[in-house]
């Protein structure tokens, strides 16, 4: 038997798609990516997915150093993020 853990990254570009992952049980995991969904929406993401129970990471791709630096202060600030 497999062992694995589904993450939603691309998928979730705000609120709404999260509130979809979360209500059809459709990965275990959000990835935060700050460049797509803003500081406030990622908050909103987080405080939702943690209620739910849900496993969140932080990611990037292109970012600035400036912006992984703040993303890595909101994932260490919070301590919600694996």
């Amino acid at each position: 038997m497999l062992n694995y853990t589904a993450c939603r990254f691309q998928f979730c570009r705000g609120l709404d798609d999260a509130k979809m992952i979360i209500e059809r049980n459709l990965a275990d995991v959000i990835n935060i990516k700050m460049a797509k969904l803003g500081v406030l929406g990622a908050i909103e993401i987080i405080e939702l997915a943690k209620a739910s129970g849900l496993e969140l990471m932080i990611g990037g791709m292109a970012e600035s150093r400036l912006a992984v630096g703040f993303s890595g202060h909101l994932a260490a600030g919070l301590g919600c993020f694996k």
